[in-house]
């Protein structure tokens, strides 16, 4: 996967493809650190809570070219954590690399080759278990790397590859009679505005890859997102419809000084601009 989790390929996670022989699957990316017990502590929580998913909340992020490795031997008492209830429209917060799972839970889901294939693989996990148990006593360390997308941002180079991404989850979503239980990811489709493409040929492509998926009326009648999507006919008019206020308001009045700009807009016109090297 795209982090570096090399503990399953592509294909169906199971025991003789993977070489897997516990009741228990986590994941750790092949550049990041977990602590003395990690698994421990979160395999307690999800036992005594007798769920099928837990995750951690003690997550720290450390630069790969400064830190003390002796924190890496943190130990901390095992606690019971808290149950999360997965609603309709609340499964968030997806990296796979921070959870541990019940094997029965997983064993017939993919990890498909894809952009944010641990965030479609944990959609899909969370909508089959549908309650999770949280610890903050199971210390995952991240590496954070010069270049890594986390510290730079998307590049803009994601076209059709988040289409695809909500294609698999509607496709599992419909096979598992789930489409009434939870919200299709919208922001597959329409993400923050900054990541969302301008181009008329983008929006219309998109257009085109929703109308192929035959969503049921229903679906897209209750669904913003959807709705302005097969009704707009240009990407400005998709755009102006599916606009949250901060991003409308963000149009207008911007003020900002950071390391890399200097920005100052108003009323839409941009009074003062500096990009910085």
């Amino acid at each position: 996967m795209g982090g570096g989790n090399d503990l399953v390929d592509s294909n169906v996670v199971s025991n003789e493809d993977s070489g897997i022989e516990s009741s228990y699957v986590g994941f750790v990316d092949s550049d990041d650190v977990i602590a003395k017990d990690y698994f421990r502590n979160l395999i307690y929580t999800l036992e005594i809570n007798k769920v099928q998913i837990s995750k951690s909340s003690d997550i720290e992020i450390f630069d790969t070219n400064n830190y003390n490795s002796k924190a890496f031997y943190l130990e901390q008492k095992k606690t019971k954590g808290k149950i999360h209830i997965i609603k309709k429209n609340n499964i968030t917060k997806l990296e796979v690399w921070r959870c541990v799972f019940e094997y029965n839970l997983i064993k017939n889901l993919k990890f498909h080759k894809l952009l944010a294939e641990d965030i479609v693989f944990n959609f899909c996990a969370h909508a089959l278990a549908r309650k999770i148990a949280i610890n903050k006593n199971a210390r995952y360390f991240y590496r954070q790397r010069n270049g890594s997308i986390m510290k730079a941002g998307s590049n803009g180079n994601t076209k059709g590859s988040t289409m695809e991404s909500f294609r698999e989850i509607f496709y599992f979503l419909r096979d598992n009679n789930l489409l009434q239980t939870f919200d299709l990811p919208t922001a597959f489709i329409r993400p923050k505005l900054e990541y969302t493409s301008k181009k008329d040929e983008d929006f219309l492509e998109m257009k085109k890859n929703l109308k192929d998926l035959n969503i049921p009326k229903y679906i897209v009648q209750n669904n913003k997102i959807l709705n302005a999507a097969f009704s707009a006919n240009s990407a400005k008019e998709f755009i102006a419809k599916t606009s949250s206020l901060k991003e409308k308001f963000k149009q207008y009045f911007q003020f900002r000084i950071s390391k890399k700009q200097n920005i100052v807009k108003f009323f839409g016109k941009v009074i003062y601009s500096n990009k910085r090297l």
